[in-house]
């Protein structure tokens, strides 16, 4: 093993061993100075990422207002006209990442995203605004492949989900800053300064990116020609392994994209908050349980997998069970928006431990050379599926039992797509069933 020469960049050092074997097939085993920094620089990435993401969520209600949409239409600004372009794409963008520039790609997604972030902030119409978010699927659709690829070639497998989790504390931070942010504009200024005072700074990271960072030169696998796309994807979901991975990750995508849609609408409608408070309120859980979870998820899968190779998997099924009370409980047992908050703590927490572990473990299942594709066709069946479906399936129930249930039919509806949480447990259930018969060779 060779040590990796890193610089500390915002003690990111203290966090993470960052080793790589020596003479990897890919390009891995070469000594990469500033991985640290790469990494660091991966993070604020994911965290500009849903930070952006989460926008349309805490600025659905004053959005709705002006420009007078329904739920249903809520539900597809923030699933399926963003989703669906950021899963399709995701396919073809992974692979340019494998065949030519996991850099390249990435920085220049960063780029697109941001600027059609801000670009949202002109809309005039429901049509101009699924336009804008087109264009940020467009752009982060070439984030999270490039992404896990770079992190899984510069740390090994007893490292990787701890560097994996750095990599996912983006997410509780983007989140948090996005809802509390982006809530706290909207109230001083309103909904279009919030997007183009959100959008623009994540143009200047994709440049930072671009020019400060490099990484060495790919060596083509040995013995191994590049596969057609086809052979590639093919390839991947032959495997059990990486099959559940991808299918319990879908069955959670349902779920949280529906409560990251929604769950601030239940605080404003239910509890009578305003839109800064309710993204104050979820920006703060999400980003102080996020980031405990986060840690927490990268700390004990790699733990658990030295002590028996299913270690990963069953984490993730034993958080995505844990949390399925508590959520229940914030949908059908809180009587104030506080009680709720304090409920949704721990699916805050539990929905984000899982993603380093199961992540790192799609990573060791996928070839060297497929990576980013692996990492790519996880984000078109997560996306297209979970994402894109979930929140307008949870809306449209929404607008169906509304004018029975009146503010309470939302509740309900969120409510209703818990199953997907027992979905989710099983599947990893069954990935860690098929790894005893993995080999139990090291992982590089």
């Amino acid at each position: 093993m060779a040590q990796i020469v890193t610089r500390d960049v915002g003690g990111a050092d203290a966090v993470l061993e960052a080793t790589a074997p020596v003479g990897g097939a890919d390009g891995a085993g070469e000594t990469v100075p500033n991985a640290t920094y790469l990494l660091v620089l991966l993070m604020l990435t994911n965290a500009f990422s849903y930070l952006d993401r989460q926008l349309p969520f805490i600025l659905g209600e004053p959005i709705k207002r002006e420009l007078g949409l329904s739920d249903t239409q809520l539900g597809l600004l923030g699933g399926a006209a963003f989703m669906i372009v950021y899963s399709t794409v995701a396919i073809p963008l992974s692979r340019l990442a494998d065949r030519r520039s996991h850099i390249g790609v990435l920085s220049g997604a960063v780029v697109v995203w941001s600027l059609f972030t801000a670009a949202g902030a002109w809309a005039q119409s429901f049509a101009q605004l699924v336009m804008s978010r087109v264009g940020v699927a467009l752009g982060e659709a070439g984030a999270i492949p490039p992404a896990h690829a770079l992190i899984a070639r510069i740390y090994p497998a007893r490292t990787r989900g701890r560097a994996m989790s750095f990599y996912q504390l983006g997410l509780p931070l983007g989140t948090m800053f996005g809802l509390a942010g982006g809530g706290l504009i909207a109230d001083a200024y309103g909904w279009r300064s919030a997007l183009l005072m959100m959008g623009l700074p994540g143009a200047l990271l994709g440049i930072l990116i671009y020019v400060t960072t490099s990484m060495p030169p790919r060596r083509a696998p040995i013995g191994e020609e590049a596969p057609s796309t086809a052979r590639a994807l093919w390839q991947l979901m032959a495997d059990p392994v990486y099959r559940n991975l991808v299918f319990g990750i879908t069955a959670y995508a349902f779920l949280s994209y529906g409560v990251s849609v929604f769950q601030p609408a239940v605080l404003i409608r239910t509890f009578g908050l305003s839109t800064g408070q309710a993204g104050s309120m979820l920006g703060i859980a999400h980003g102080v349980m996020g980031v405990i979870g986060t840690l927490a998820g990268g700390y004990f899968g790699d733990r658990l997998s030295r002590r028996d190779p299913r270690g990963k998997p069953w984490f993730a099924a034993g958080v995505m069970a844990l949390s399925l009370p508590f959520f229940l409980g914030a949908q059908f047992v809180a009587s104030s928006g506080v009680m709720a908050i304090v409920l949704l703590c721990v699916p805050f927490a539990a929905w984000v431990a899982f993603l380093p572990p199961v992540y790192s473990a799609v990573q060791e299942t996928a070839p060297p050379h497929l990576r980013a594709t692996a990492a790519g066709l996880l984000v078109l069946c997560v996306n297209l599926i979970g994402s894109a479906l979930g929140p307008v399936v949870t809306g449209r129930l929404s607008d169906l039992l509304t004018p029975g249930l009146g503010s309470d039919g939302l509740r309900v509806a969120l409510a209703c797509s818990a199953v997907f949480i027992l979905w989710s447990t099983l599947h990893f259930l069954r990935a860690a069933h098929h790894m005893r018969r993995r080999a139990a060779g090291p992982i590089a």
